[in-house]
């Protein structure tokens, strides 16, 4: 009788994933096609990042992108096949924000996986709507026809704590961990082709990794593999970097590429006014 009923949840839980991923792609279908005035565009970001996959299909935007910025290429890649595929831009666009609305999706359903699993709520409608919620901001659903970077990097945050999730179980039941040691890793460093502020989630990653062993006296990664891997992937990512930026974004001798890193930059020199007199007072007020 209790596998019936846990097999019953099981089923119910896919069903609600699944309504919620089509609901999504609704309506981020409905915003594009038919209230795309009422949005915005980011002008040199999107162009920025639809330009990591032009490489991969041929184009030589050398020209245009030396006039921007540089945007990560780890999501844009994924692009390509649209790029190959179709010429005509109003088609192209129309379908690259769908790989928006692909990431906001599979955002919302970790997100589900989390009230289920860990939180274990009860209540489907609740956790449809808190799973929809969640994961929504301004910039993701009404102002969504922009192809930037951030959708995926949201995506990030939660495949992110996703891993962590895997990690405690997997540690707490004493399965081996060597395999997810291994792709959290390559996940993590992978993530600096998507965007530069993938380093807040490498710093939140090892303290609670940390945390966790001065608390439970266990550690949820394999160290070895976990070092060895994001090292030599790091190596061969942030070179993968350096290649595109100084090949494609820099065709023109002496030009200085601006990035994100000036926006993390300034990230930084927020948090560490919390360790003034008057940062700490003020966070320790709220």
């Amino acid at each position: 009788m209790y596998s019936t009923i846990n097999n019953n949840e099981k089923n119910k839980s896919v069903k609600d994933r699944i309504f919620i991923f089509v609901s999504i792609i609704i309506i981020k279908m409905l915003f594009s096609l038919f209230l795309y005035t009422l949005t915005y565009y980011k002008g040199t970001d999107e162009f920025g990042t639809i330009a990591g996959a032009s490489i991969l299909a041929g184009l030589d935007w050398r020209e245009a992108i030396s006039g921007c910025s540089y945007y990560g290429f780890g999501y844009s890649v994924l692009m390509t096949p649209v790029l190959f595929l179709f010429s005509n831009p109003y088609i192209v666009f129309h379908l690259l924000y769908g790989y928006n609305a692909v990431c906001l999706a599979f955002s919302a359903i970790i997100c589900h996986y989390f009230l289920d699993y860990v939180f274990k709520i009860d209540g489907r409608i609740l956790k449809i709507v808190i799973s929809l919620t969640a994961t929504t901001f301004i910039g993701n659903w009404a102002a969504s026809n922009s192809i930037i970077n951030d959708t995926p990097l949201i995506l990030c945050i939660w495949l992110t704590v996703l891993f962590l999730v895997q990690c405690v179980n997997k540690t707490e039941s004493n399965q081996p961990i060597k395999l997810i040691s291994f792709l959290f890793s390559l996940f993590l460093a992978y993530g600096i082709t998507i965007h530069t502020r993938i380093i807040y989630f490498w710093g939140g990653v090892f303290v609670f990794i940390f945390i966790y062993w001065l608390l439970r006296k266990k550690c949820i990664m394999n160290i070895p593999i976990s070092i060895i891997t994001f090292i030599g992937c790091y190596i061969l990512f942030n070179g993968l970097i350096e290649v595109v930026q100084n090949n494609y974004w820099l065709p023109l001798d002496g030009q200085v590429l601006t990035n994100s890193v000036e926006s993390l930059g300034n990230s930084f020199q927020n948090f560490i006014k919390v360790f003034t007199l008057n940062g700490f007072g003020a966070a320790v007020s709220q």
